[in-house]
């Protein structure tokens, strides 16, 4: 069996596929969930700030296109608790942000900083789905995602704590990213700038190459991520799994 009829016949089973989709979601749910637990209980937000600002953009644009295109399917049940959890993030953001700069400049205006970088992060983001027609967003989900896992890698180093983090965080991070890319893999739509008709496409087509490099750059900065997350913890004398 050649490579491209082994994913023809993976591609015709939509249970697989539902099921890397299911576990994605599910995944990602855990993250900002964890990341809202380990920024109450630290009083440190743990989500970088312009991450959370193109994540929460890109989940209010595609929950409208989803609400506008009356899918009231598996998307919108994805769409709706991360979009509550980063908004809980969010607030977050802005009760304990300022304790993690320095500068009075920046202490000073921190509020207002904050809701100028979510705004400007949302319009970006909504003039590169315009721009690369990207209507059900896998160009604008792994191009964030790729900026996302750098920033996690800079916000460790910057900080030299794993305060506002933890090792569930990053490995829950790297899977629903990873199933993500599974289900990219096996049922990318010809083009990314129609509409879907349901939640997966009915035939196979290869996927983007540029999700592929976007994919692997992901890949290589959350595992760095893991390690330096253990690493760290352990030089603290900490356990990097005690929950």
């Amino acid at each position: 069996m050649t490579t491209m009829s082994m994913m023809e016949t993976i591609n015709a089973s939509h249970c697989l596929g539902l099921a890397a989709g299911a576990l994605s979601s599910l995944f990602w749910t855990v993250t900002y969930a964890l990341v809202v637990r380990q920024g109450a209980k630290d009083r440190l937000h743990g989500m970088p700030l312009v991450a959370l600002g193109a994540n929460l953009a890109w989940e209010l644009i595609f929950l409208a296109v989803t609400l506008a295109n009356r899918a009231y399917d598996e998307r919108l049940a994805m769409l709706v608790p991360w979009t509550v959890l980063d908004v809980a993030i969010v607030v977050q953001c802005f009760r304990y942000g300022r304790a993690d700069f320095r500068d009075p400049l920046v202490v000073r205006h921190f509020g207002k900083g904050l809701a100028c970088l979510l705004l400007f992060a949302g319009a970006v983001l909504f003039a590169f789905v315009r721009e690369m027609r990207d209507a059900i967003g896998w160009y604008a989900a792994f191009g964030q995602n790729l900026m996302m896992s750098a920033l996690f890698v800079a916000m460790l180093l910057r900080r030299d704590s794993v305060r506002g983090q933890s090792i569930y965080i990053a490995v829950s991070k790297f899977l629903g990213t990873f199933f993500a890319f599974v289900l990219a893999l096996f049922w990318s739509p010809p083009t990314l700038h129609r509409h879907w008709d349901s939640l997966l496409p009915d035939g196979y087509h290869p996927i983007s190459p540029l999700i592929v490099t976007l994919y692997t750059g992901i890949f290589i900065l959350d595992v760095a991520y893991i390690g330096l997350v253990h690493r760290k913890s352990r030089a603290l004398g900490l356990d990097p799994w005690r929950f």
